[in-house]
């Protein structure tokens, strides 16, 4: 999808390999190299320990959410009006191991209600 154009942003993230600054930005090449860094770097020996999986890089394990706002299919891009701060959610974590129950933050995307598709 990088390859062919389409304008993805990170619409919902996820601790521990994500943060706010997250939010908003493109899925690009730079993202994708940035996230196989955290790949490589691997786990902490407390992420271990908390049962947390590596980062899977298409996210399948909850890690992140994308959303497509525009591309060659798009008749135009869908303007967002997206306020500064994204939203912020503290989680309780669950006894289940997976990457989606072991985050202690959520981050999402904030969207202004009277910007939509201006």
């Amino acid at each position: 999808m990088i390859a062919e154009d389409f304008e993805i942003i990170f619409s919902c993230v996820k601790s521990p390999f994500f943060d706010e600054s997250w939010i908003n930005r493109k899925l690009d090449r730079t993202a994708l190299d940035d996230m196989k860094k955290m790949i490589s770097s691997g786990l902490t020996p407390e992420q271990i320990n908390d049962g947390v999986k590596p980062l899977d890089l298409c996210g399948e394990r909850g890690e992140y959410h994308t959303m497509c706002i525009g591309g060659p299919l798009y008749k135009s891009k869908i303007c967002l009006g997206v306020n500064d701060e994204p939203n912020k959610q503290e989680t309780k974590q669950t006894s289940w191991k997976g990457n989606i129950h072991n985050s202690s933050c959520i981050w999402t995307v904030s969207l202004k209600d009277d910007e939509i598709n201006k």
